[in-house]
């Protein structure tokens, strides 16, 4: 099962935030129920930091970041926790 489906399949939303410079705090800009989409969002994003958050009712766990963007936090696609 890849991450999109895993995602689809327990319902998960997705955050994309954005930080301009080093310290500052994240800017939400788009959310989605759609990994994939999310991910896109992400990655057209131009910022010192882009990132993917899966959200949580207490908050949100990093699932991408711009700063790596060839690694993919798919432990936090589980419903335990969440």
């Amino acid at each position: 099962m890849t991450d999109a489906e895993r995602a689809r399949e327990l319902g998960l939303r997705f955050y994309v935030a954005t930080k301009e410079k080093q310290g500052a705090r994240w800017s939400t800009f788009f959310e989605s129920g759609d990994l994939e989409e999310a991910l896109r969002a992400g990655r057209e994003k131009s910022a010192f930091e882009v990132a993917v958050f899966v959200a949580t009712a207490s908050g949100g766990f990093v699932y991408w970041t711009s700063r790596s963007p060839d690694v993919f936090n798919a432990s936090v696609l589980v419903r335990d926790g969440i």
